[in-house]
């Protein structure tokens, strides 16, 4: 009778291990998945931001073009205001 109890016990023991076990698993592939998410997110606004800076580039040196600025002096300002 007592070999049962102890052996009830452990059973119990080892259920409620592997349900906290199932929990942390859970746990840690909720984490990798939102890590996933903020990857993928932080990928796509970096590549929307730089689409968007492409194309302000563009319409910037189309501007000073229709201004008639010689290329030599739109590299001139170009240059000058990455600095």
């Amino acid at each position: 009778m007592r070999a049962e109890k102890q052996v009830n016990n452990i059973h119990r023991s080892f259920e409620k291990y592997m349900r906290e076990m199932d929990e942390i698993k859970d746990e840690m592939e909720r984490y990798d998945r939102l890590k996933a998410a903020k990857r993928e997110g932080h990928a796509e606004g970096h590549a929307e931001g730089l689409d968007t800076g492409i194309k302000k580039h563009n319409e910037y040196v189309l501007d000073l073009l229709n201004q008639g600025l010689s290329t030599e002096e739109i590299k001139k300002r170009l240059t000058s205001k990455e600095k």
